[in-house]
């Protein structure tokens, strides 16, 4: 061979490695992805989810899980007595059969909660919280049942029975 031709590449084509197959799975994946969570993202309003949520909070939200949301996952759900009203709280409790949940915000001194509006219908869950954007650092936000323990018990808990 002389100096100015490439060397031959073993095992096929250039280009066409083993990378190439994980990368158009997770190219496939994340397309599959977006289109079944379809997220977006919302703006806290008000100091009801501080210091986690802090108001003017920017937060990625998706659709909600088809298993249901689980304890300690915050939420964006239609306010039950004002129906041009949505939300941003964290599940403190359910009911059995998952139909209705008891929200409360993280700062129960300056939140309008499941206190005072009762338990929310499951179809009134519009997202799930995934991520805060700001203020920074970005932080995950995932089930906290602890979040739960250090609010209290909700008060109302006899309207979940189900």
């Amino acid at each position: 061979m002389t100096s100015g031709t490439p060397a031959p590449i073993r095992g096929g084509r250039r280009g066409w490695g083993i990378g190439r197959v994980p990368a158009v799975a997770l190219l496939t994946l994340a397309g599959w992805g977006g289109w079944r969570w379809r997220p977006s993202w919302v703006r806290v309003l008000g100091p009801s989810m501080a210091p986690l949520l802090p108001a003017g909070a920017w937060v990625v939200v998706s659709t909600p899980p088809r298993r249901g949301v689980r304890l300690g996952m915050v939420v964006v759900a239609v306010h039950p007595k004002r129906p041009e009203l949505e939300v941003i709280k964290r599940v403190v409790a359910r009911t059995r059969d998952g139909s209705a949940y008891w929200l409360g915000g993280d700062d129960p001194l300056h939140s309008t909660d499941s206190d005072e509006f009762g338990p929310v219908a499951a179809h009134h869950l519009r997202a799930v919280a995934r991520l805060r954007l700001r203020p920074l650092p970005p932080t995950w936000l995932g089930a906290d049942p602890n979040a739960i323990r250090r609010r209290g018990a909700p008060t109302g808990r006899a309207d979940l029975r189900g």
